[in-house]
């Protein structure tokens, strides 16, 4: 799949959207057995994996020196760009898909919308989407804003997860 900017993007999908992003050493097929199981949930899977990863576009040599270099600032611009690469994507995949607004229905139950999914540090990119939402081009913010519903970290240790402070013990 290929979003506005023409990078490739892994993605398959079934059933309302709950992108998932997997973790840092994997890619979203881990979670194809759950496929199945989202109609049932009244959901809809739609996996992506991050760039460098099986079917989306590599990084470039520049973007990979940039992410593992010792400078700080020179990292925290790298994930800065990584988050709104994929705030431009979700961007992409709501106008594509036709995602409508978050609203609640006469049920009093949350409709439309996406909810975001990131296992492990997957996080790391996310919550640079997060943070930098205000970076993204208008267009991409209007379109995202009335969408985005929840967003979900999945996984087992989390002492670093947004704003918590740390922990001196794990669980």
């Amino acid at each position: 799949m290929l979003n506005s900017s023409a990078e490739k993007k892994a993605v398959s999908d079934a059933g309302p959207p709950l992108p998932v992003v997997a973790r840092l050493y994997a890619q979203t097929g881990i979670f194809a057995p759950m496929l199945p199981f989202a109609a049932a949930y009244r959901a809809r899977l739609i996996l992506v994996n991050r760039r460098d990863y099986p079917g989306s576009t590599p990084l470039t040599d520049t973007e990979l020196a940039s992410l593992g270099s010792r400078n700080l600032q020179t990292r925290a611009k790298a994930l800065a760009q990584q988050g709104l690469d994929i705030g431009i994507f979700l961007a992409w995949l709501v106008r594509e898909e036709k995602i409508p607004p978050v609203s609640i229905g006469s049920d009093g139950n949350k409709r439309g919308g996406i909810a975001l999914v990131a296992w492990s540090l997957a996080h790391t990119p996310l919550a640079g989407f997060l943070a930098h939402a205000d970076a993204l081009p208008a267009d991409a913010r209007r379109t995202l804003e009335p969408c985005l519903r929840a967003y979900c970290i999945f996984g087992k240790r989390f002492p670093f997860a947004l704003s918590q402070p740390l922990r001196t013990t794990q669980y």
